[in-house]
């Protein structure tokens, strides 16, 4: 068996604070790097006790941006996630934050084949939820949400075709689905009149 992917989820800290790390302890997996800023260098003394409580050494890592202004924390995530791609290139990068700039970068990522996403919840980032146990209710509003995200008033990157839809869903639950749940999902999509599929197999959406 080939060992689970890295998951790397760099927090922007200055925006978000809620962090639930007891959600990491059985995935050494997954490594939490916490990004502060010159205005937020400081972390509360209840997640301080939850960092040095983490059961595999390294999983958690604060980072401080020591210069100050606009997008300077943005600026020093990208250099952080990047110099890591090149560590890492197949691992997964997840940004948590609800700063909209980030959208450019996971799609830049995306478009040079690097896995990313960006969440503004830490408990709903998908490694850290047992996707297995979703109903497929929950699997559905997943990917409607994700697929709206996706389409702009200038650009639709909404996948064109099954198959890039399928690994688009397989992707987007952290490759922790089996095929048949991955065509369950797209069954629903079909009857709940999100799409439909042509015999050539393009998608085409409906909303």
């Amino acid at each position: 068996m080939s060992p689970a992917r890295t998951n790397y989820i760099y927090v922007d800290y200055e925006n978000i604070q809620v962090i639930d790390l007891k959600l990491i302890h059985d995935k050494p997996h997954v490594k939490v790097i916490l990004m502060l800023g010159s205005q937020h260098k400081k972390v509360t003394v209840d997640l301080m006790k939850e960092v040095a409580g983490v059961k595999h050494p390294g999983q958690v890592t604060v980072t401080t941006v020591e210069k100050a202004g606009r997008n300077a924390l943005d600026m020093a995530m990208a250099y952080e996630i990047g110099r890591q791609v090149a560590v890492d290139p197949k691992a997964f990068f997840h940004i948590l934050s609800g700063d909209g700039d980030y959208d450019a970068l996971v799609r830049h990522l995306k478009e040079g084949g690097v896995l990313s996403a960006k969440s503004t919840v830490f408990a709903e980032i998908p490694v850290l939820v047992d996707l297995k146990k979703l109903p497929l209710k929950a699997r559905l509003e997943r990917v409607t949400g994700k697929l709206r995200t996706m389409k702009s008033a200038t650009k639709d990157n909404r996948p064109n075709r099954l198959k890039s839809l399928e690994s688009m869903i397989y992707s987007h639950f952290s490759e922790q689905l089996t095929m048949d749940d991955v065509t369950d999902v797209v069954n629903a999509l079909k009857n709940g009149k999100h799409l439909k599929v042509s015999d050539a197999g393009k998608v085409i959406y409906m909303d």
